[in-house]
């Protein structure tokens, strides 16, 4: 083999190892680590516990709701459900009829606007409410069955609200959140 032959191939060589480290450089750079700060609320759907997580870095708004068996923070659970155990025991949380007072769908820091409040004077005076409604959170059933859909304003509040009302004045807000979480099964 020629000299000329071994400083092509040593080239090649060359070239072909630098491709693989910008390949890798790219892959671990699409590698994002997500680390959950804490977790906010947890729910049931489909028989699968889901819990609502703050990610470490991100806005409230990046909040998600997660499926259990994804999870590794299994201290941030147990931290979390203990808390809400120990509020539920906590003496002196009973309304004027004697019985507990229901804990908020969400659990934060910031109780004013985590916590879903059912309406204020300025909403019901709003006939549409689509630019004042950032996104619909969540839909969910409540104990009595009823429809009730979750609302997150431009400023931040989360609201709570029958269906039919929020139907009614927010209709493009609650078609796209079903639309994002609608799921067609394959035509077979």
């Amino acid at each position: 083999m020629s000299s000329a032959d071994e400083q092509e191939e040593q080239m090649s060589v060359e070239e072909e190892n630098e491709e693989f480290e910008e390949e890798e450089d790219t892959i671990e750079e699409s590698k994002e680590v997500y680390v959950v700060e804490k977790v906010v609320n947890h729910r049931k759907r489909g028989g699968k516990t889901q819990y609502f997580l703050k990610w470490k870095g991100y806005p409230e708004e990046d909040n998600t709701w997660e499926d259990e068996d994804n999870l590794f923070c299994h201290e941030l659970i147990e931290a979390y459900l203990k808390n809400k155990e120990s509020a539920k025991n906590t003496p002196g949380t009973k309304n004027s009829r004697g019985k507990s007072a229901k804990r908020a769908k969400t659990d934060s820091s910031d109780e004013e606007e985590a916590s879903p409040i059912k309406k204020n004077i300025k909403e019901e005076d709003l006939e549409n409410w689509e630019d004042q409604v950032q996104e619909v959170e969540t839909v969910e059933r409540d104990e009595s069955n009823t429809l009730k859909v979750y609302l997150i304003w431009n400023n931040g509040k989360r609201t709570v609200h029958d269906a039919e009302d929020a139907n009614q004045r927010c209709p493009q807000k609650v078609i796209k959140f079903y639309e994002a979480h609608l799921r067609f099964k394959a035509a077979s």
